[in-house]
């Protein structure tokens, strides 16, 4: 049939109104309507380019009119206007979505017979490939011209050379002349360019984030990687494992491209771990294993980072910078809480004050239509208020829409509607914003609760608990085998036991976010190599003894793996002895001796609770008391009654167990509640309350009793254990229970807790992050080692134990969950403390074991050390020694400054340093350290971590 006009029927008065939030199908065939007719056979048999009109004012001359209707524009007609329109020799395609549908339909119309019964002449087919490039300019300057709207401007495009340009291309490619048809499509294309440049003239940036997962690493990712448009592959270290053995055709297509720089790879940790709720060494350790994947199996090192699933927090900056990353993708594709940014790209400050480039807006979603029938308002808005235009789009291989294919096909002719380029040329090519982007670590949550519960993974709370607390035991294994490896000076007696059982660790829990963990072994393991560590170091720095006739006296020898004096509390498990447990205060990195038939020291005068006598009992009736604090046991409940210390007079804190009950499901007609405030809890109640070990040093009582519903039912048994030493600002409460209750599957409404109270309802909470505490007003507050209160001039701090989850209730309570759905552990360790300047050090004790050996023999030295920090605001994290050709030369560590304060810090050590410097974690050099006699000086700032390395004398 002969073709007059090519005609789309629209929705809207003027391009002004155009319909840009339709969804689903209605804008699929809405963009498919009006590109459609931009086929070259149907424009070189129309002799112009498509036309629209108002759905409700259709053009009066039907015959030889080609009419695409789609479904937003139908309500608009008469009932039978389709019937009246057909009949009167128009060739009418309603009812259609998909755009190849449409363009079937439209070319069978044109190969219909006239009326009269004449034969249309035959055309040519066409390169689907290069029909496909007429199709996206016809989408192009849809979006032109809405975008020109967008940024209210008036249409400014030349028609007459795009009309020309474009017919002149349709001919050349029903000739079947392809190489004038695509270059007068450039010509058409650069119309489109030149209207858009009026407007905006300056650049603006398209970036294109595919994901990779495990099941997506075949021939559609290969088909991505052996194209040629730039990608950015957001893929973690674990998958790119996964890729080398299952896939290495994927794999090597993946390093061409690399090679070539058509391709950036946003990297990550290693498997994607809950990296905001890490230790800053668990994070480091998460983070050198991805970099050392990414490196081996591509060549190069990570400059990226950028995962699917959450894993943000206001350390990463530092992290990263550590690490030599140059950008971050500040965004979550999965779930979480995030704070968006207010420019695409911006320079996102973290806790320490590093800053880093990043990615601030979410991608939009590449399979969806109406994301790119909403794109010239989202260019519109990134014109307006960006410093760097930038839109990115997120799709899986091989299943972004048309849509996004014409936009690629769009950009390999000109940057119309923006450059597609690699996030790396994107860093080096833009300028970084001019004002800095510090987001409130408040505006960070996690998912991983709540996705751990639906999921149905095993041991939700403790899977990191236990990692916390595995890790502090390794680490002081390996703390002690550095120190006395640095003694010995030689290479040959670097011991890797424990330094290797670490690197399972950390693998083992990356592997445990889908797989449960194999702890019976892991911890089988650390049950020999702690003691061989602390018998190692023992034995070298205590080995000379003082052996006097006849003296058969035991003793013991107490070890400090921290960078700070610690109080070491031996327990000879001998419970029928009357001195069962023994104290010592050891220097930091250091060793004291212990004459097992030496009488204790008797108890501090001078504490607030102790200044008319010394007590010769830590427990007595149902309190406990040393020099610092007074805890009381409720004998109704079991739990915390009070604390109380010198500073604050009255109670500081109570605590009890407890079961959150959610409210029954909602029956049809009853008035809405919020679940969170009509929620009910527990009651605890004692059955007993007895001393356990009256102390000194050690004193404990302890409480069995149940875990009551509302209406008595049983919802668990308990026993809690509150144990206080003589000298330490911190109690102990470790908790067992029993649980009869099935829990629900909102992990934040259904849940066993250590439930606190606290009398002031202005108190401060503070919580920790990787590199200290942040202020929290938070309700749900993801802290792993402890929840800081301060009130008044009072400061008391709950120790959690590596338990990461807390919910705020009201203003004066917080609960600890313990036990939610899933969850398999039953026995949890927290702390209670008073006044602590530095509660970092103390969450640490609490989890780091303590660690001692038994000796027979005083040695010639009965104390010592060999590091000492003068700054308390300062810890060391990690040691290691610096070994070249079987010697130890020197020793590597890394320092955490936790209170942010800058300043700086004096490192003491057994032997003279040569030289030292800092260096960042791929070991290179930041800066010189200033050496003097057997002090090492170390510049801190705020939050800062520093890895340094230093050499000895000769």
């Amino acid at each position: 049939m002969r073709c007059e006009e090519l005609v789309i029927l629209l929705p809207c008065h003027s391009l002004e109104d155009f319909p840009l939030h339709a969804e689903g199908d209605r804008a699929e065939g809405l963009l498919a309507a009006w590109s459609a007719p931009w086929h070259p056979q149907l424009l070189a048999a129309a002799g112009k380019v498509p036309r629209w009109y108002r759905g409700d004012t259709p053009p009066e001359n039907l015959a030889g009119r080609f009419i695409v209707v789609p479904e937003v524009s139908a309500f608009m007609l008469d009932h039978d206007w389709t019937e009246r329109a057909r009949s009167a020799g128009a060739v009418v395609v309603e009812g259609l979505v998909s755009r190849d549908e449409i363009v079937t339909a439209l070319l069978a119309g044109l190969a219909a017979p006239e009326p009269q019964g004449d034969t249309p002449p035959a055309t040519a087919a066409v390169d689907a490939d290069l029909a496909h490039d007429f199709l996206a300019l016809g989408f192009g300057y849809l979006l032109v011209e809405l975008l020109t709207r967008q940024m209210r401007y008036m249409s400014n495009l030349d028609e007459a050379s795009l009309s020309s340009e474009t017919l002149a291309a349709a001919r050349a490619a029903v000739a079947g002349d392809t190489d004038t048809a695509r270059d007068k499509l450039h010509q058409a294309f650069d119309v489109l360019l030149e209207a858009r440049e009026r407007f905006y003239p300056v650049d603006c940036y398209l970036l294109d984030l595919t994901l990779v997962a495990s099941t997506t690493l075949g021939s559609t990712l290969r088909q991505e990687l052996t194209g040629t448009s730039p990608l950015n592959l957001v893929v973690s270290p674990r998958v790119l494992d996964e890729m080398a053995t299952k896939e290495p055709a994927s794999l090597a297509a993946l390093k061409v491209a690399f090679d070539e720089g058509r391709v950036t790879v946003c990297s990550s940790d290693y498997a994607e771990t809950e990296l905001p709720l890490l230790s800053a060494e668990s994070a480091y350790a998460q983070l050198a294993r991805g970099t050392s994947t990414f490196t081996r199996h591509l060549g190069k090192r990570p400059t990226v980072f950028g995962r699917r699933s959450f894993g943000l927090s206001t350390a990463l900056p530092q992290l990263l910078s550590r690490f030599d990353f140059d950008g971050v993708l500040h965004v979550a594709l999965d779930d979480g809480q995030f704070p968006r940014g207010e420019q695409s790209k911006i320079r996102w400050e973290g806790i320490d004050g590093t800053t880093i480039d990043s990615l601030a807006r979410l991608p939009l979603d590449a399979r969806g239509a109406e994301e790119f029938l909403a794109l010239p308002a989202r260019l519109g808005n990134a014109m307006d208020h960006d410093h760097v235009a930038s839109v990115m789009f997120a799709h899986w291989p091989g299943l972004a829409s048309p849509w996004y294919d014409d936009l690629r096909r769009i950009t390999s002719y000109v940057p119309v509607l923006g450059k597609l380029i690699t996030i790396e040329e994107y860093l080096r090519q833009t300028d970084s914003a001019s004002r800095l982007t510090r987001f409130k670590s408040d505006q960070y949550r996690a998912p991983y609760l709540k996705q751990a519960v639906a999921d149905g993974r095993p041991d939700p709370l403790s899977r990191l608990a236990q990692h916390v607390a595995r890790r502090a035991a390794i680490d002081a294994a390996v703390t002690l085998e550095t120190l006395a490896t640095l003694v010995h000076s030689s290479g040959a007696n670097v011991s890797v036991s424990a330094r290797h059982l670490l690197d399972n660790l950390e693998t083992q829990f990356g592997d445990s976010a889908r797989a449960p963990l194999d702890a019976q072994d892991l911890d089988a393991e650390i049950a020999t190599v702690l003691p061989q560590a602390i018998n190692r170091f023992v034995s070298t720095v205590a080995s000379s003894t003082v052996v006097e006739p006849g003296c058969t006296a035991a003793g013991y020898v107490a070890a400090n793996p921290l960078s700070w004096k610690r109080n070491i509390l031996i327990d000879t498990g001998d419970a029928t002895a009357t001195q069962r447990y023994r104290t010592v205060e050891v220097a930091p990195l250091g060793f004291a001796w212990v004459d097992a038939q030496a009488e204790p020291p008797a108890p501090a005068r001078s504490g607030f609770f102790q200044r008319r006598a010394a007590v010769a009992t830590i427990a007595t009736d149902n309190v406990l008391r040393n020099e610092h604090l007074r805890v009381t046991i409720d004998e109704a409940t079991g739990g915390v009654r009070s604390v109380w210390s010198g500073k604050y007079r009255g109670n500081r804190l109570s605590q009890q167990i407890a079961c959150r009950i959610p409210p029954p499901p909602p029956k049809p007609g009853d008035v809405w509640s919020d679940p969170d405030q009509s929620a009910t809890y527990s009651r605890m109640v004692a059955d007993t309350v007895e001393i356990t070990a009256a102390g000194p040093p050690y004193g404990e009582i302890t409480s069995r009793g149940r875990i009551l519903g509302s209406d008595d039912t049983l919802l668990a048994r308990f026993t809690q254990r509150t144990g206080l030493v003589s000298g330490a600002s911190m109690a102990t409460v470790d908790i067992s229970l029993e649980t009869e209750e099935e829990l629900g599957d909102d992990p934040w409404n259904s849940y066993f807790a250590a439930r606190f109270a606290w009398p002031n309802v202005d108190a401060e909470l503070f919580r920790n992050l990787a590199l200290g505490s942040e202020s929290t007003t938070a309700k749900r507050i993801e802290s792993p080692l402890f929840v800081d209160l301060h009130f008044d001039t009072a400061r008391t701090t709950i120790l959690t134990g590596g338990l990461p989850y807390h919910r705020r209730v009201g203003e004066r309570m917080l609960d600890t969950l313990l036990v939610v759905r899933g969850e398999g552990a039953r026995h949890f360790r927290l702390g209670i403390g008073a006044e602590l300047d530095y509660p970092l050090r103390e969450a640490m004790e609490l989890i780091t074991p303590h660690t001692w050996s038994s000796r027979g023999t005083r040695p010639r030295a009965t104390s010592g050390w060999l590091f000492h920090l003068d700054a308390r605001n300062v810890i060391a994290t990690n040691w290691e020694p610096l070994v070249e050709d079987g010697r130890v030369v020197g020793f590597r560590a890394r320092f955490l400054e936790t209170s942010g304060r800058s300043g700086r810090a004096e490192l003491r050590t057994f032997r003279r340093a040569e030289s030292a410097r800092q260096v960042n974690f791929l070991g290179q050099t930041l800066s010189s350290l200033r050496v003097e006699d057997d002090t090492i000086h170390i510049d801190l700032g705020r939050r800062e971590w520093v890895q340094i390395e230093a050499r000895w004398q000769e």
